[in-house]
């Protein structure tokens, strides 16, 4: 039997690999469940393979600890999620595991789908699959790999590019969650464990700063909604919460309206947050989701200065910001703000307004970002022949387009005074009780250890 390790490698800190995600823990300190590689699990095992899962991150392993598990199962194949950050550890990582066993490596990711002949002049990497990962892998288990559907793979001194096919998500088994124990995975603010739930991939959106377009291809591809239920029903055993995963939840209502009714007429025992965009959004449709189990709702916000949105490709207005935040807390929603700092057309001027506007929009919480420019995104596109391949500066903390901005300062002070106002302190505690007062507290903290280190 083909034995297939499904690997989150290593790092020297928590960090999150998927799909358009890739940075470090934040602020909240919070690890997403490895939902790609458990329906990669799910995959392999459907075609008769021994699988096990095994993300080291989430586990605390160092490099030598998940290479002695490498060792003792001595899998066939080890499908690997790797970061454009975490890049440099992830190659040497599987170096070591071919290594020490008979393994053949196959990897996945944004950065694999933009780099994926580059990766194959690694000596750890055999095949690099390009954007949808799953059609591939039963072709690498039967030793088919020249007909696998989005693989770049090694022939003699030739590296070969498969044909690229955008599977239909309906054809997607349930992750295999048994392979996995969630407690190391906990929701943001409530602190519960969860799972990831995708309901489909792709965007229509150019915004510069996103690998998403490329990765997951312009044309959003949805799962049906019964085939969502489906999985939302085979893991309200096993946690109360789940996260949307999909980036742009919201982009059409009425599939959010029909999923919403199903989830209602299914009794699911699911509380569920998820990403939305401001221009598709309004009380209706947050109504709608509050009644189905919503509680909290993302946003990317980026910035409060029409001018900075426009240079950065984002089609929104901060008056769009307002309406939909509006919206969702007349629902009786949570929301998050992201904000990315630094984007092109950004000056310090700029930076005050959006930090002020973090504060007076009517977000709940706020994340901070600096702008960086993914292997992927049309910021990369743009400034490649300035910037080099040190991947491991490629972080939301670190600033590789404008030196010229107190950006680090930026973030920091977004942070302290969104998060310090005796106002919003008292809010949060009116929402949460008391008992929120420790997570806000190390929140703070881990973020004050991360700029001043």
């Amino acid at each position: 039997m083909i034995k297939v390790l499904c690997l989150n490698p290593p790092y020297k800190v928590k960090v999150v690999r998927e799909g358009r995600c890739q940075h470090e823990s934040a602020i909240w300190d919070t690890l997403y469940p490895p939902m790609g590689l458990a329906t990669i699990a799910a995959v392999a095992r459907s075609v008769g393979s021994d699988v096990k899962l095994l993300d080291a991150v989430a586990l605390g392993m160092t490099g030598p600890s998940a290479l002695k598990h490498v060792q003792a199962f001595d899998p066939n194949w080890i499908v690997a999620s790797l970061s454009t950050p975490t890049m440099e550890s992830d190659l040497t990582f599987l170096a070591q595991a071919k290594s020490v066993s008979n393994c053949k490596t196959a990897v996945f990711g944004a950065h694999v789908s933009h780099a994926a002949a580059e990766l194959l002049l690694h000596p750890g990497i055999d095949v690099a699959i390009r954007h949808d990962p799953e059609p591939c892998i039963p072709y690498l288990i039967q030793d088919k790999v020249s007909e696998a559907p989005n693989a770049t793979w090694k022939r003699e001194d030739d590296i070969v590019k498969n044909e690229t096919v955008w599977m239909d998500l309906d054809f997607l088994p349930v992750p295999a969650w048994d392979l996995v124990d969630l407690s190391p995975y906990r929701i943001p603010i409530r602190q519960s464990p969860y799972v990831l739930v995708a309901t489909g991939r792709g965007c229509p959106h150019r915004c510069c700063f996103c690998v998403v377009p490329q990765h997951y291809g312009r044309h959003p591809r949805l799962r049906s909604v019964p085939h969502v239920l489906k999985e939302l029903e085979s893991v309200q055993d096993r946690v109360k919460d789940v996260f949307f995963h999909t980036d742009t939840f919201t982009l059409r209502s009425d599939y959010v309206t029909d999923l919403c009714q199903g989830i209602r007429d299914s009794r699911l025992d699911l509380r569920w947050v998820c990403n939305s965009r401001v221009d598709t959004l309004d009380e209706k449709l947050a109504n709608i989701m509050k009644d189905a189990g919503c509680w909290m709702v993302s946003f990317g916000l980026e910035s409060g200065v029409q001018e900075v949105l426009a240079a950065a490709n984002k089609s929104i207005t901060p008056d769009q910001s307002r309406a939909a935040v509006r919206a969702a807390k007349a629902a009786g929603l949570l929301t998050v703000g992201h904000f990315v700092l630094g984007l092109p057309g950004e000056t310090e001027e700029t930076l005050r307004k959006t930090l002020h506007f973090s504060r007076t929009v009517g977000i709940d919480f706020a994340e901070f970002y600096l702008a960086t420019p993914f292997p992927g995104s049309a910021l990369y596109e743009t400034f490649q022949e300035k910037l080099g391949k040190d991947w491991h500066a490629y972080r939301y903390d670190n600033s590789l387009l404008r030196q010229d901005l107190p950006l680090n300062r930026a973030r920091k002070m977004g942070y302290l005074r969104f998060y310090l106002r005796p106002t919003h302190m008292a809010k949060l505690m009116a929402v949460f009780g008391i008992t929120s007062l420790p997570r806000l507290f190390g929140a703070g903290l881990r973020f004050l250890k991360g700029t001043m280190s």
